[in-house]
């Protein structure tokens, strides 16, 4: 696919040196044609006119600015344009209705949802969503979740055929390999907002890490301890990887742990942490008893939650919470749209 129309255009050459001057006398009076890309070729700039090629060159040269006619093709910019613009006429039009707008993109890998009857229409829709993203190299459908680490199998669509890329985040360097780990790029934000809250000197346990943005976030901005904890070994490799990408930016400290979280629960002193993270929305609540007698008096929890309400996230912590624990829900956050009328939320507890 070519990602923009190609168009043969009446044009003018100017040399580089005057190109943002041409532009600039051209432009102010509306004689580039719009939507189509400038050429450079070897020491010249083409532009695209919306006027006679003889009108432009008397203009320019009336501005001591060199200038030939000439008659080129031009590319269509994608500028504005969706991937679904793209593959107008090129896929059947009812099935474009049911193809998503949007896609995750980690590094430079592109996720989409697709429906089964869109995936032999895979090579063209990798190509439009190259087109448009175009630090994009990689496109892959997201199937279902499997196996033991509850990942989604992935269908290769198009570009290159691998699954580790390196995601940033707030200027933070995040090694993801997208076919054997979880990571949720529109987390990006709560991933910052809830290091912020670490104070400098805290211990922190960081449980289901993933690939550990969470603790990569916290030890680049405070002077803190994190106890990174995940059964997924491909999670803490990654995490170990992202410990060297950012060393120079490192003020704290991880510890990377690979295991399951109960195993790590049952062998951690009484009120070791200040703070736990617990983001595994689906199943956090059921560790909450556990968790609690390894916080500090006045150390906190967050914990992720899937609800329909803020107060349906708060009840179902506070049904887990043993009756003999003294804590306090201060606070409940919608986080992440995650299904029809449901929501993820995080509930930041406080041990009193």
């Amino acid at each position: 696919m070519v990602c923009g129309v190609v168009r043969r255009e009446r044009c003018v050459k100017v040399p580089l040196r005057q190109a943002e001057q041409a532009l600039r006398l051209l432009r102010a009076r509306n004689l580039v044609v719009k939507g189509l890309k400038v050429r450079r070729t070897g020491d010249y700039l083409l532009i695209p006119l919306a006027c006679s090629a003889g009108n432009a060159v008397t203009l320019l040269r009336e501005h001591q600015v060199s200038a030939e006619p000439c008659e080129e093709l031009f590319e269509e910019t994608t500028l504005g344009k969706t991937f679904k613009d793209y593959l107008k006429g090129k896929i059947p039009e009812g099935l474009l209705e049911s193809i998503p707008s949007s896609y995750d993109i980690v590094g430079d890998i592109a996720i989409i949802q697709l429906p089964e009857e869109a995936l032999r229409y895979g090579d063209v829709i990798a190509e439009a969503i190259m087109c448009v993203a175009k630090n994009v190299k990689s496109v892959y459908a997201a199937g279902p979740v499997e196996g033991e680490y509850r990942v989604r199998k992935l269908i290769h669509l198009g570009g290159e055929r691998r699954t580790e890329t390196i995601h940033k985040e707030y200027g933070v360097l995040i090694r993801v390999d997208v076919g054997k780990t979880y990571y949720n790029p529109s987390l990006s934000e709560e991933h910052r907002r809830v290091a912020s809250l670490v104070s400098e000197g805290e211990d922190v346990a960081d449980l289901f890490c993933g690939v550990g943005p969470f603790t990569l976030h916290i030890i680049t901005t405070r002077k803190a301890r994190v106890f990174a904890v995940d059964i997924n070994p491909y999670a803490i490799k990654c995490l170990i990887e992202s410990l060297e990408l950012n060393s120079k930016k490192i003020k704290g400290k991880a510890v990377p742990v690979m295991g399951d979280v109960r195993d790590f629960l049952a062998v951690v002193a009484p009120a070791s942490f200040d703070r736990v993270i617990m983001n595994l929305p689906h199943v956090a609540v059921n560790f909450i008893g556990e968790v609690l007698g390894k916080v500090k008096p006045a150390g906190y929890l967050h914990v992720y939650a899937v609800a329909r309400s803020a107060d349906e996230a708060k009840d179902a912590v506070m049904n887990a919470v043993p009756g003999d624990s003294r804590v306090v829900i201060f606070n409940v956050t919608r986080v992440l749209d995650y299904a029809p009328r449901k929501f993820i939320y995080r509930v930041d507890v406080k041990m009193r």
